[in-house]
């Protein structure tokens, strides 16, 4: 299969974006990481047919970038004057709304931005933290 000796290391992200039958690919990467010169590194959000065929070693991705997920929302609406004043008045829900927005994410990034975007209109659009909740 490899025709050249050398060290390869192969990464393949999102299996869990993978339309159609799996174990064939599930087969093939076993096959390639039976080679002592390869290494290969999978990304998949947690589906058992993955978890049960590469689990060892593994990474929660969310796990290592909760605290910058956390972060990042609160550093986009820290130059929001109406939120600013919304954290003084009720510091306790503005807290547990970047929480709950960390914890929603399940470490998508993107998702992150984006709710952090649609929270800057709501609160030009005057909502409340109670709105913002939702």
């Amino acid at each position: 299969m490899i025709l050249r000796p050398g060290p390869y290391c192969f990464f393949i992200d999102g299996l869990d974006e993978l339309t159609g039958e799996t174990s064939s690919l599930v087969s093939l990467i076993r096959k390639i990481s039976q080679y002592p010169n390869v290494k290969v590194c999978v990304t998949s959000r947690l589906w058992i047919i993955f978890e049960d065929e590469f689990s060892k070693p593994q990474l929660t991705f969310q796990n290592l970038t909760y605290v910058d997920i956390k972060r990042y929302p609160d550093s986009e609406l820290g130059s929001s004057v109406a939120f600013n004043e919304l954290q003084r008045m009720d510091k306790i829900s503005a807290e547990a709304l970047m929480e709950n927005i960390a914890e929603k994410s399940s470490g998508v990034f993107l998702w992150v931005v984006l709710v952090a975007r649609s929270l800057k209109e709501g609160l030009r659009d005057g909502d409340r933290l109670p709105d913002l909740h939702k």
